[in-house]
């Protein structure tokens, strides 16, 4: 599996950041070299910049992830390990088109983006 280490700047970002309703927040002005390796690892996670909302928004709660970054000091980059997930809003409308309820049927995602 590939990984990258993170440097201590960017863990510390990380660490001091917020998440709430699925925005995570960064703390006040980073360095321009720290945002941008805050930024590649928040997007490798799944999250994307939202100038209005002033945070990465996330799909949904992501503080584990930011918490096992955070703790390991590496992040997994999952698009070079062949990993490209479904969006959810896109897997639970095909879900929704292919009238698959709960309890009735058993489906396989193979995350194959």
């Amino acid at each position: 599996m590939r990984t990258t280490k993170l440097s201590l700047a960017a863990i510390e970002a990380l660490t001091a950041s917020t998440i709430q309703n699925n925005i995570l927040t960064l703390p006040a002005v980073l360095e321009r070299t720290t945002y941008t390796e805050v930024d590649k690892v928040l997007k490798e996670l799944g999250g994307k910049w939202n100038k209005g909302k002033k945070g990465h928004v996330f799909s949904a709660d992501s503080t584990e992830e930011i918490r096992t970054v955070v703790q390991t000091g590496e992040v997994l980059l999952l698009s070079k390990n062949g990993y490209f997930p479904t969006p959810r809003e896109l897997a639970e409308r095909v879900v929704g088109f292919a009238d698959i309820w709960e309890g009735g049927l058993s489906v396989l995602e193979p995350s194959a983006g």
